[in-house]
């Protein structure tokens, strides 16, 4: 009887161990995930940021007055030649336009350094830059415009009015197309980044989702293989198991993530018993009901301009190059409309020997994408707007 006991014991004991060292494992790879998630959410939101920002530069640049070498020469000889007043006018407009720029100015070079030809600032704000002013703070990537003749992003970087990120486009002579000037464009830095830091905090708070989600699960399979094998010496455990069953079906049918288990290509319906293995929220999203996801294959409501992508990744998954992924993705639905979704893949391991069963979590971002449309409408017009303001010469 001792032995038996002692027995028991160390095979529950390796059991625990088992269970642990795969929860750290599972977590452990999903907080890499969610941290190399995280890390591109906030860099596609500043490349994107920096892409409507080129944009708008350069549309400005292009419905500006045209700036001759005639015009430059005349600034470094100290004369304000005619067509200065006009682009000073036209410079100072596009501030007050808004589009968060907060200086507008024309630079040229002359003998290694740079100068400033003309700026958005009226003669009496402590910001102005009279003609000819020396730009003594101007570094490699100012230089880089005059030289390489490509508009260019800075990074923030800050000089005697304070930090900036800073758009800088060429301005070519329409004949040689040599570089003669570079018109910039400066955005506070402090709010360059907030809308990289409000998509990070969105993703963050996916991860931490889907990072409760697992930790709820491995805490009900490690309870229920415990309340389980008690349950078989006392018949009066089987309120505990209840109380049990009773938590993990309330946080998976209330979590406000679609969440479902899927068995290789197939979303499951009712593989362990009792537990439902689709939450109404995922139904929800993808407007399915619980007896149409029997057998059915992800793949085929998956967007064909998708498809590809998830492929892949779910190969790799699957053969443990990776511990598991996200991305964006469109599903049909049973209306024939798409919904935007925002994915995570990740391995689930409840103790049934097998890896065939993965844990999908979904979350409905048809808002998000709308919004960035609408974002996207909004530059176009914005542009358009640059290209037909009053009195530009077109050029």
């Amino acid at each position: 009887m001792g032995k038996s006991i002692i027995k028991e014991k160390g095979a529950i004991s390796t059991e625990r161990k088992s269970l642990g060292v795969s929860a750290i494992l599972i977590f452990s790879a999903l907080l890499v995930v969610g941290a190399l998630y995280i890390a591109g959410a906030w860099d596609a939101v500043i490349r994107e940021q920096s892409r409507k920002a080129v944009e708008l530069a350069e549309a400005a640049e292009a419905g500006l007055p045209e700036v001759d070498s005639v015009l430059i020469e005349g600034i470094g000889q100290g004369t304000i030649p005619a067509g200065y007043e006009l682009l000073k006018d036209k410079l100072a407009y596009l501030v007050r336009l808004g589009n968060a720029i907060r200086f507008a100015y024309i630079m040229y070079m002359h003998q290694g350094s740079i100068y400033f030809a003309v700026d958005s600032e009226p003669e009496d704000s402590p910001d102005y830059s009279p003609p000819g002013q020396l730009y003594y703070e101007a570094d490699p990537i100012t230089y880089n415009a005059f030289t390489d003749g490509k508009t260019v992003v800075t990074e923030p970087s800050r000089d005697r009015w304070g930090l900036w990120v800073s758009v800088l486009v060429p301005m070519k002579d329409l004949q040689s197309g040599e570089t003669i000037a570079v018109f910039g464009v400066d955005f506070p830095a402090e709010s360059w980044a907030d809308g990289a830091i409000s998509r990070a905090v969105e993703a963050g708070l996916m991860v931490a989702s889907v990072l409760l989600v697992v930790a709820v699960l491995h805490v009900i399979a490690f309870r229920n293989n415990e309340l389980r094998r008690e349950r078989n010496k006392l018949l009066s455990s089987e309120k505990r198991l209840k109380e049990s069953e009773t938590m993990f079906r309330t946080i998976f049918e209330q979590v406000r993530m679609g969440v479902a288990l899927v068995h290789n290509d197939r979303f499951m319906s009712s593989a362990f018993g009792e537990f439902p293995t689709v939450n109404p929220r995922f139904l929800e999203i993808l407007g399915q009901k619980m007896e149409d996801m029997a057998g059915l294959r992800w793949d085929t409501i998956t967007h064909p301009e998708d498809l590809a992508a998830d492929l892949a990744q779910f190969a790799r998954f699957k053969a443990g190059a990776i511990p598991g992924y996200s991305l964006e993705k469109r599903f049909l639905r049973p209306d024939g409309t798409w919904v935007w979704v925002n994915m995570t893949i990740s391995p689930l391991y409840l103790g049934t020997g097998t890896d065939a069963i993965h844990l999908c979590v979904i979350e409905d971002i048809r808002h998000r994408k709308a919004m960035e449309q609408t974002l996207r409408d909004s530059e176009r017009s914005k542009t358009v707007l640059l290209d037909n303001l009053p009195g530009m010469a077109y050029r």
